[in-house]
């Protein structure tokens, strides 16, 4: 009775008896009726027994209208095959035309029920859904449409094809074994299917039975173009690169770590790749963008491409991140100013920042963070700057080049893979933490309805991976150097969960306040999302009038602070602009300093600025005054 809209519409309401061996059967119930535009059949079994029977005769109407089950849900009964789906227990039932006409098989458990609707004819031209009959009978299953046997000739050609050694010199048979997959994609069984559908058959038949990848990423990899992505080494880098950040395909590879290395499952990419290849056979066939000797002539290509894949799999061990790193053909960038080699004040510097230019900037921070560290490496320093991989950086600045490392951080219950990828910039290293799931996203911190709800996961993970790779690098900074909210749970770290850990035990941490009006304000439940302990959680923490900020947290537990300017170190200790910190800054006036920012010549030279209409200096300000005269024509202003 949940269901009210069963029993409803008297005019397509029709009763039926329910015959076992021991005749009809008073408490199953047997009706078809109407639920929206879908015509429906539902049997209920009212009994503590298990009763199995067939659909019998049809119960008079006083309208004498009665209609048997084929004529109700406007069914052929001389079809193969019908399939339906069960609403109540989401499974999928194969029935054989002809036993329908005799009220089909049914098994109903006690107090079951079953609510079928979605009924669909199928032909059986090539005997693959006789195959599935036999196999499984009148047994539910979850999705009739993805059953492997419909794919096995499939996937055993494809198995033809990958197994040529050198697919060079076979380009006859690979020729033979192309045109017969196209032709078991034209069977009648497999014709009406997307390319979403036969991805996800493809890869539920060939790689794991109980691993599936979300609609959403399926049709992610169809958008790439599967033809493109396996004709160059380049795309192929790009597409596994970040299928190896995604945990879905992670799953799906077998992916695990083990003594600090990311490793993957032979037989589980050999099969991925399997998959994939007849899903580019069966994409380009159904697309009509290549005749038969196109494709197989792309074939021939593609073949050699993946047979490169897997010796270059096997020579890396199947290690994640040398795999990738040896499969990226971006050049190493090598050039970087060195530190100087002589003094006992020469420091090792780990610059730690959520912006620089010219990688990602929504600010002065980006600014002070793509030139300070050149700085510091000028005066003999071993300067290295981290920051998270975003979009952004993919796209402008230098390009990037895989590392050989990465790390694994568990949040609530979730591993989330933190990939390092590195290069240099106005001669300063560059590292960064590459999670697509949390920085590949078209903004830094938020879009024009505000900031992205998870920031706070979003930079618990960037700081707690931040930790965990330079262990793995084994770069032991003297100062990590940090930088506004969004890098403040490293000195939480350090202080707490990380205070025993001899590596980072001898580490000084600075925190620089660029803008304090941002404070990383979250809800307690941020500290169980990133495994924090309780007791940070305390005014003497981050706990912030009943939130927690982050922050306060780096405030309170970094070695020393400061701010971009003497003033302005001041002003943040007063009522009117400490935006509530100024008691918290005030405890650490001993520690709080303010310097000034710094003023990179090369760019902000009036006298070299390409962007201005009329150079200056101090010795000649005629520049500026035609620049002020442009500024006020371009607006529309009194020229004065």
């Amino acid at each position: 009775m949940r269901r009210r809209a069963l029993f409803s519409g008297a005019e397509d309401f029709q009763l039926y008896d329910f015959v076992s061996t021991s005749g009809v059967e008073e408490n199953v119930y047997v009706y078809s009726n109407r639920l929206g535009p879908r015509s429906v059949l539902i049997l209920c079994n009212n009994s503590p027994y298990r009763i199995s029977g067939r659909i019998g005769s049809a119960v008079s109407r006083s309208d004498n209208k009665s209609a048997t089950i084929a004529q109700a849900l406007n069914l052929e009964v001389n079809s193969d095959f019908l399939i339906s789906a069960d609403l109540s227990h989401q499974q999928h039932y194969l029935l054989p035309g002809k036993e329908l006409q005799h009220g089909g098989h049914f098994t109903l458990e006690p107090y079951d029920s079953r609510v079928m609707a979605d009924f669909h004819q199928v032909e059986d031209a090539d005997g693959r859904w006789q195959q599935l009959w036999q196999r499984h009978g009148n047994s539910g299953r979850p999705n009739l449409y993805t059953e492997p046997l419909l794919v096995e000739t499939v996937l055993q050609q494809t198995r033809e094809l990958l197994a040529i050694p050198k697919p060079g010199n076979a380009k006859r048979k690979i020729a033979q074994l192309c045109n017969a997959l196209t032709a078991e994609f034209d069977a009648p069984a497999l014709q009406s299917y997307s390319a979403e559908n036969m991805l996800s058959l493809l890869l539920r038949a060939n790689v794991s039975a109980t691993r599936q990848l979300s609609q959403n990423l399926i049709k992610q990899f169809i958008e790439l173009s599967p033809i493109k992505i396996f004709s160059a080494q380049e795309s192929l880098y790009q597409w596994l690169d970040r299928s190896f950040n995604r945990r879905e395909w992670r799953k799906l590879l077998k992916c695990n770590y083990y003594n600090e290395c990311d490793y993957f499952n032979q037989e589980a990419f050999d099969r991925l790749l399997e998959a994939v290849f007849a899903f580019l056979i069966f994409d380009s066939h159904n697309s009509d963008l290549y005749n038969s000797k196109q494709l197989s002539k792309i074939s021939v290509s593609i073949l050699i491409n993946i047979s490169r894949l897997r010796q270059l799999a096997a020579k890396t061990g199947y290690q994640v991140d040398i795999f990738l790193h040896r499969l990226d053909s971006t050049p190493e960038k090598t050039p970087v100013l060195p530190a100087a080699t002589g003094g006992d004040s020469r420091m090792k510097i780990l610059f730690v920042t959520p912006e620089a230019t010219p990688f990602a900037k929504t600010g002065g921070l980006a600014d002070v963070a793509g030139s300070l560290p050149r700085a510091l490496r000028q005066l003999g320093h071993d300067v290295r700057v981290i920051m998270p991989c975003y979009r952004s950086a993919e796209r402008s600045g230098p390009s990037l080049k895989k590392g050989r490392k990465s790390v694994e951080i568990n949040l609530e219950g979730k591993n989330y893979r933190g990939s390092l990828k590195q290069t240099s910039s106005d001669g300063v290293p560059y590292w960064f933490i590459d999670c697509p799931e949390f920085f590949d996203r078209e903004q830094l911190y938020g879009t024009a309805d505000g900031d992205y709800p998870d920031n706070g996961l979003r930079f618990g993970f960037f700081c707690r991976a931040v930790l965990e790779m330079i262990k793995r690098l084994d770069f032991r900074p003297d100062v990590i150097h940090l930088q506004d909210w969004q890098t403040g749970f490293i000195p939480i770290l350090l202080r707490t969960e990380y205070r025993h850990n001899p590596f980072f035990s001898s580490i000084a941490t600075l925190l620089t306040i660029h803008n304090l009006g941002y404070r990383g304000l979250f809800p307690p439940e941020l500290l169980r999302q990133l495994n924090l302990p309780e007791s940070v959680a305390t005014p003497k923490g981050m706990e912030y009038f009943g939130d927690l900020s982050v922050l306060k947290g780096g405030i309170n537990y970094a070695d020393v602070i400061n701010t971009v300017s003497p003033t302005y170190c001041q002003e943040i200790q007063t009522p009117e602009q400490g935006h509530g910190f100024e008691g918290i800054l005030h405890n650490r006036t001993e520690d709080l300093h303010g310097i000034i920012n710094g003023l990179d010549r090369r760019f902000w030279d009036p006298a070299l600025d390409p962007a201005l209409p009329t150079p200056y200096n101090a010795e000649n300000l005629n520049g500026k005054r035609a620049c002020k005269r442009f500024v006020q024509k371009q607006l529309g202003l009194e020229i004065r």
